[in-house]
């Protein structure tokens, strides 16, 4: 009998705090996605906006039998190393039993909203650069999912932006609606 490869289709990375500020133009200064650190949580903003704190993220690999270890509000260093680490995400697999994964933004999520399409479409090459990197390191075990702002003033933009994510190895994409 062959052996039966697991694949899980809905996986997700967490962002380093570091993803945008590294990436992104200064042009956009404070306006650029980032973490600020707090109390008694994490917060992420982007364009002054609060976009996410980080306790779904950081309670990934707990379990719902004990509820006590889950805390919703979250801290990035409480973040388990394999939602922003492709070594420590390829070893979490193994825990699981899963061989691949198709993987999608967390704090990215909350970016779709933010109402300058300039800026989005900054932020979002910025993350489709950095799920690149991290999936190159596993390019038959890390698939990885774009994130796409398609507006009809910028038709154009997006799929020249979904055409160089093919280009650099991701195999899906989000895209606005």
């Amino acid at each position: 009998m062959a052996e039966q490869l697991v694949i899980s289709s809905d996986s997700h990375v967490v962002e380093p705090p570091n993803l945008w500020t590294d990436r992104m133009n200064p042009k956009f200064s404070d306006r650029i996605p980032h973490l600020e650190k707090g109390d008694p949580y994490d917060q992420w903003f982007c364009d002054s906006h609060p976009i996410s704190t980080l306790g779904a993220f950081s309670a990934a690999g707990k379990r719902f039998s004990a509820p006590q270890t889950i805390d919703l509000d979250g801290r990035f260093d409480d973040v388990p190393a394999g939602g922003y680490d492709p070594t420590a995400h390829i070893n979490d697999l193994a825990i699981d039993g899963v061989y691949a994964d198709v993987l999608y933004p967390s704090i990215g999520l909350g970016l779709f909203g933010i109402p300058d399409p300039v800026l989005i479409n900054d932020v979002f090459s910025a993350y489709n650069d950095w799920l690149s990197e991290f999936c190159s390191a596993y390019p038959d075990r890390l698939k990885g999912v774009a994130m796409i702002l398609a507006e009809p003033t910028n038709i154009e933009t997006a799929v020249a932006e979904l055409r160089r994510c093919t280009e650099i190895g991701l195999v899906g994409a989000m895209i606005s609606v």
